[in-house]
Order: C-alpha cells, then structure tokens, then sequence
C-alpha cells in the first residue's frame, strides 16, 4: 500500500465489489483505508517485524501481454505476499494460462 500512497491524490476504495468511498491520500492513512477496505480495523504491528522469505516461488521476466503489459518483471518468494494494483485479474488470468502449458514458472 506504500506505493499507493506515493502515487496517488486520491484513493477509492471497495469492499466485497461495493464502493466504500473516495478520500484525498493527503488526508488519510493506511490504517483508515485498510479499515474500509476490510470493514474491521487491522493489527498492522506485525508488518513491522522481519521475517525470512523462502525460496523463489514465481519469477517472472519480459512479461509482455499487448497494450497490458510491457517488458514487466517480478519475483515471488514463497510466504511472501504481493499486490498487482489495477488491472490484478488480467495479470492472474494471463499467468494462469502460462501455467496450465508447459512453459515453466520458477
């Protein structure tokens, strides 16, 4: 979410497909808006901790996919979460496909 924070001057936000609202990132923080998006409040005091990641799970290099992707790369470590912001559905359809051949992901 830090990067939405950088990017941003305005973040809406939707819980379950529902819009929940818009707020000015200026005016907000990462509590307020991890709230709405999960309708609780959320123990953020564990991201602070450090922990070891595993062995590379995904690594992705070149994705190109048309106008979607350009010339992406990524790595995944297992236990380690990511975010896709935007278009995430088109990323995980696309892996998706490439797994099911006989392409080989890390």
């Amino acid at each position: 979410m830090e990067e939405t924070f950088k990017m941003t001057d305005r973040i809406s936000i939707l819980r379950d497909g529902q819009y929940q609202g818009t707020v000015a990132t200026a005016g907000t923080n990462e509590e307020s808006v991890t709230q709405r998006m999960i309708g609780r409040n959320l123990d953020l005091s564990r991201n602070a901790s450090h922990h070891e990641m595993g062995d590379v799970a995904l690594e992705v290099r070149g994705l190109y996919c048309g106008k979607l992707y350009q010339d992406i790369d990524f790595t995944v470590r297992r236990g380690e979460v990511r975010r896709a912001g935007g278009q995430r559905d088109y990323l995980a359809n696309f892996l998706n496909a490439a797994a099911s051949r006989s392409w080989s992901l890390a």
